[in-house]
């Protein structure tokens, strides 16, 4: 099941979260969703409104090392785009994530370029967009279930 993220989700999120922060602010703007299986919170997708050049912009995806390669971070994503309103939506990853620089054009992201030195040693930091119908996105979401 996809839904709300709640200030309880916080302890099961810190145990698989890689990035650096809480992710509390995000809870309490009601700006983040999870995913549970079997009554565990196993995923999340984090998103700011107009947070990229005018466009909504997910700024956190994360599953369970144990919960990966399942279509998780898929569903999560889709179902930030059926809940945000913005018609086109962008996400990024550092240039040495390969796993997301090869999951996201799987998943119909395109990419929009790279913003170097974005990070610590030079490191640069690759955008995607992805345009959003919500028909397209309701026949997705209806179509795939999580595990």
């Amino acid at each position: 099941m996809i839904r709300p993220a709640l200030l309880t989700d916080l302890a099961a999120i810190n145990t698989f979260d890689i990035f650096a922060g809480s992710r509390l602010l995000e809870i309490v703007d009601n700006h983040m969703l999870v995913a549970e299986v079997d009554g565990e919170v196993i995923g999340y997708a984090a998103w700011v409104l107009r947070g990229f050049v005018g466009h909504d912009y997910i700024t956190y995806l994360g599953v369970a090392p144990s919960h990966q390669r399942r279509g998780i971070g898929s569903m999560l994503l889709l179902a930030v785009e059926a809940t945000i309103g913005s018609d086109r939506v962008f996400v990024s990853t550092q240039e040495d994530n390969h796993t997301m620089l090869a999951f996201l054009p799987v998943e119909g992201w395109v990419n929009a370029g790279a913003v170097a030195g974005a990070h610590k040693g030079d490191r640069a930091e690759v955008f995607f967009y992805k345009d959003r119908t919500s028909e397209r996105v309701a026949n997705t979401l209806n179509s795939h279930a999580l595990p």
